[in-house]
């Protein structure tokens, strides 16, 4: 994806795949009830030119989304079952 339009606009976005026992020693897992990561927020020059990105990749429509604390806008996409991305931009 680091190709024209999107070369430098998108966020680098990876996926493990190296077992977490692997990673992390088993004395440091926390023994609570977290299953995975629920929000990502990525702060962005353009959310409306990342929108239609966003939408494409795991094709679902974006939502207006703010956070009136942080003087920011954006929108929200579902990018997995349990999980979202919001990209907000200054106000």
């Amino acid at each position: 994806m680091q190709q024209p339009p999107w070369a430098g606009i998108i966020p680098f976005l990876i996926e493990g795949v190296t077992l977490c026992e692997e990673r992390i020693p088993s004395a440091m897992h926390p023994e609570n009830t977290a299953l995975g990561i629920g929000t990502i927020i990525v702060a962005v020059r353009d959310a409306l030119r990342l929108a239609r990105f966003f939408e494409t990749v795991p094709g679902r429509q974006s939502l207006p989304t703010e956070l009136r604390g942080l003087k920011a806008a954006g929108f929200t996409v579902e990018i997995g079952p349990h999980t979202r991305c919001d990209a907000l931009a200054d106000q």
